[in-house]
């Protein structure tokens, strides 16, 4: 076995003692096949194969591929992925084409080149495109008897396809005569069409792209959406902080007014207590003179201050009541204000995200039915392309039947001798079609061909034979 890496060059020449040919593969493709001498069907095809692929007919589907990786829909998949998934397609399709390789192989070799009374297979047809040669495999492999029918749904069928046009077209290039120049229009055409499909492809790729950038558009307009509404949810808890702060001071005034109170009230009972500590001693020192009268008063005295002190204890408990009434209901005041603000939050974020589902639910809607209209528009050019190929095969079939018919004209023609007045009805037909004898006189044999009664009209008998 012998290995060839492929790292800069597009041409390689494989040498040994006594094998020497050049074969023309992809960049970077990595082959590993053993020498001519002593290679099989599967190794000779597999080099066409690679042959095929690196055709300058392919240029631009390998381009369009390694854009797609490179500034494309898939540049950001890493390279240990891509390899992981290189190597399931390939497996993947060497499964569907070797389980469908003999049919294909079979139904191609009756393609380029059948001999009608043998069987066997003759020289390929010119005049028979890559690209009709594929289309009518397709429409053969769908007769009765066929049991290993072909697939249209294994992995990488498009691919075969365009490679089995590249390959058909590489043999049909040792064939081709100088002259067959109805073989290189059929060559132009079929490019003509593969220059289509690239412009499809490239037009399919910038279809994309503006698809891309929409969906980038619209991320950008949803992502300055989700910073509106950070911002919005920022003030809403600046406000609510605020509040918080604003309940807090009113808070601390109240504590402030309440001791400022407290203070008020020691000093007006200090005042009070010195007022009667002055009455007092005033009393004694008239209880001094009036030792008699006082005692007398003395008890009236001692009721009449339990009165005044029962009567300020009493202002002060409810003035200490009154301040923590006030305290505590400024302190419920706040707490509603922060469950209040919570409250609206929580009731402009879930219309938020309320209203995100409901964009969300609109664009899948959207991208489903464009899902569907793009496999409707498959499906129609399916069924456009099974009805083209079988007015393609009536066609045919009435060209060899139009054929057929007239070599056995010709035959019946040939039969009749010279000097010979024409009677065969099929043989009088084709000489009026043919000759066009506008006087309608009948036709005698001569020489190579049949000369009208009238001698002004002449058909020779290789004019009898064409379709």
């Amino acid at each position: 076995m012998s290995q060839v890496d492929i790292a800069k060059v597009d041409y390689h020449h494989f040498n040994s003692s006594t094998v020497n040919f050049g074969l023309r593969i992809p960049v970077s493709l990595s082959v590993v096949t053993p020498l001519v001498t002593s290679s099989t069907i599967l190794d000779e095809f597999s080099l066409l194969f690679a042959t095929a692929i690196g055709t300058p007919q392919l240029d631009a589907k390998r381009q369009e591929i390694e854009d797609t990786f490179v500034k494309g829909r898939l540049c950001h998949i890493s390279r240990a992925r891509l390899s992981g998934a290189l190597r399931v397609l390939a497996i993947k399709t060497a499964e569907g084409l070797l389980s469908k390789f003999l049919y294909d192989l079979e139904e191609t070799l009756r393609l380029v080149g059948v001999d009608g009374a043998t069987g066997a297979v003759g020289k390929s047809d010119p005049s028979q495109g890559a690209l009709t040669s594929i289309g009518q495999t397709k429409a053969i492999g769908a007769g009765p008897g066929n049991e290993s029918q072909p697939d249209p749904t294994y992995p990488g069928a498009d691919i075969l396809i365009d490679l089995a046009a590249g390959l058909v077209a590489a043999v049909k290039s040792t064939n081709l005569a100088a002259g067959e120049q109805a073989a290189q229009q059929k060559h132009a055409e079929e490019c003509a069409l593969l220059k289509k499909a690239a412009g499809d492809a490239a037009k399919n790729a910038a279809v994309e792209q503006a698809k891309q950038q929409k969906a980038a558009g619209e991320a950008a307009a949803q992502k300055k959406k989700d910073e509106e509404v950070a911002a919005q949810k920022k003030v809403e808890e600046a406000a609510a902080q605020k509040a918080v702060g604003e309940a807090a001071a009113k808070k601390k005034a109240a504590e402030q007014a309440a001791e400022k109170a407290a203070v008020e009230q020691a000093a007006q009972q200090k005042a009070v207590d010195e007022a009667a500590a002055q009455k007092k001693t005033e009393e004694e020192a008239a209880a001094k003179k009036k030792v008699e009268e006082a005692a007398a008063r003395k008890a009236t005295g001692e009721a009449l201050a339990k009165k005044m002190a029962g009567e300020e204890a009493a202002a002060k408990e409810k003035a200490a009541k009154a301040a923590a009434e006030k305290q505590a209901a400024e302190e419920a005041a706040a707490k509603k204000a922060a469950e209040e603000a919570a409250a609206r939050q929580k009731a402009e974020q879930a219309a938020a995200e309320k209203k995100a589902a409901e964009e969300a639910a609109k664009k899948k809607a959207e991208e489903e039915a464009e899902a569907k209209k793009k496999a409707e528009e498959a499906a129609a050019q399916k069924k456009e392309a099974e009805e083209k190929a079988a007015r393609m095969k009536v066609e045919e079939e009435a060209k060899k039947k139009q054929v057929e018919e007239a070599k056995e004209t010709a035959k019946d023609a040939m039969k009749i001798p010279v000097g010979t007045t024409a009677e065969n009805t099929k043989v009088v037909a084709a000489l009026n079609l043919v000759g066009k004898c506008a006087n309608g006189y009948s036709w005698k044999r001569v020489e190579g061909g049949f000369l009208c009664a009238g001698r002004g009209h002449y058909v020779a008998d290789a004019q009898l034979t064409a379709p």
